[in-house]
């Protein structure tokens, strides 16, 4: 099994408290806020009049967090430290990945130079993992810790290329409890050439990368298990002092980012609808995603790029399960012929068709068609004996293959299609950096 690697290598690290120092010959200064240039792009300003988070504990399992940074302090719970399945005292951030994550969902802001995060009144609650990544085993013990203290949405930034039992049934476990699980897809240079675990995990939100004006990133990984996209290159955040870090900020690359930024999201969702469950926030995050690359769901983009201004204002209809497959987890009402459905199989995109609807609306009237002629046939003729109806059964599904069965009959089995191999191109560097 490969190594479980957070998804973010970092490139600079910010001058001392004042300016971001951005790479290259023609190096410029930047205030803090300035570097953060996909705030703009996901119009946060707007976003931030509608809410901010506030009542959200989205659960952080990495590298553990520094609490006491002044970008984060405040909105931070410190949980356990897991060494396997045993529960011991958390330790400094010496990796500084966790840190990072923090401060792009949580951030406070304040300031030109202070980092701001997608929900800064949410709260990150922080379960520190294993040294070197590698225990599955602590990885489902500080999941399922996280689920049973609280944690409303969970952000998974680390991939391995292979699935483990144990991480499969910590996700099913918090996708069973009404958590909005969000994983980053894998880079290609640590060698994830397709969506790695436990981003691939029917029912998570597995997110690649873009970068500046919504391009395609080219280090992330991408296959038929993307959902959404979301801003990769260039994230400044927040760092840890133990990791050596002096300037207490940094400047990252990696669909580490692209997950912690649509947890963000994801928490937005649910502190503004606060009764809605997860299957539902999941469907909004999806439904609204701005559709890039071939129309419909794609490989690189998955649905599309994420939204979250119109995430929080659209009108998306209710769903009955997670959109995206796993456990069934109940949703806040039925869906009914007219819903926009999202494909359980993460095919394309759309809304069942004018005959789509116009089969289930015969199908659903055959029952009392039934009935009706039954009732004509006995008081036609009251000699005959009276019939009892047996139950109906047997109804098909909707005609599009991967579409969820109407309310009340039986799942369709998981159609998930075997990741598309893809080749490391020539050009992406060795697999080892974060």
């Amino acid at each position: 099994m490969r190594r479980v690697r957070p998804l973010t290598r970092t490139l600079v690290v910010v001058a001392a408290g004042l300016a971001v120092v951005l790479p290259g010959s023609a190096a410029r200064a930047e205030t803090v806020r300035q570097a953060q240039w996909y705030l703009d792009e996901l119009k946060i300003g707007q976003v931030h009049q509608i809410t901010k988070g506030k009542g959200v504990l989205v659960g952080l399992v990495d590298s553990g967090v520094d609490a006491d940074h002044p970008d984060l302090k405040g909105r931070v719970k410190v949980g356990p430290r897991f060494d396997s399945a045993v529960a011991g005292p958390v330790k400094p951030d010496t990796d500084g990945h966790g840190t990072g994550m923090a401060g792009v969902i949580v951030g406070k802001g304040g300031g030109q130079n202070n980092v701001l995060g997608i929900a800064p009144e949410a709260t990150v609650l922080s379960v520190q993992g294993a040294a070197d990544g590698q225990d599955n085993v602590a990885n489902r013990a500080g999941i399922e810790w996280a689920v049973d203290n609280g944690a409303q949405v969970l952000n998974l930034s680390f991939a391995q290329n292979e699935p483990s039992p144990d991480l499969t049934k910590a996700i099913e476990y918090a996708l069973s409890k009404d958590v909005v699980v969000v994983a980053g897809a894998g880079n290609l240079e640590q060698g994830h050439y397709e969506v790695g675990y436990p981003a691939a995990i029917p029912g998570v939100i597995a997110v690649s990368g873009t970068s500046r004006g919504g391009k395609a990133w080219d280090l992330s990984a991408i296959g038929d298990k993307v959902v959404l996209s979301a801003p990769a290159d260039g994230i400044v955040s927040t760092a840890s002092r133990a990791s050596g870090n002096t300037s207490g900020f940094r400047k990252g690359v990696g669909t580490s980012d692209s997950a912690a930024i649509v947890s963000g999201a994801a928490a937005l969702i649910r502190s503004k609808y606060p009764d809605l469950k997860a299957p539902d926030v999941i469907n909004r995050l999806i439904t609204t995603a701005d559709d890039a690359g071939p129309a419909g769901r794609d490989d690189r983009f998955g649905f599309g790029r994420l939204d979250i201004l119109k995430a929080l204002t659209a009108k998306v209809p209710s769903v009955a399960t997670n959109p995206l497959g796993g456990p069934a987890a109940a949703g806040n009402g039925t869906a009914s012929a007219g819903t926009d459905w999202v494909a359980a199989d993460r095919g394309t995109r759309a809304g069942l068709s004018g005959k789509a609807i116009a089969g289930f609306a015969i199908i659903g009237l055959l029952p009392v068609l039934g009935i009706v002629a039954i009732i004509w046939l006995v008081v036609g003729n009251r000699r005959r004996k009276r019939a009892q109806l047996a139950p109906a059964s047997g109804y098909p599904y909707p005609p599009q293959p991967g579409y969820p069965p109407p309310p009340g009959y039986p799942p369709h089995p998981q159609q998930y299609q075997q990741p598309q191999q893809y080749q490391q191109p020539p050009s992406a560097p060795p697999g080892t950096g974060r």
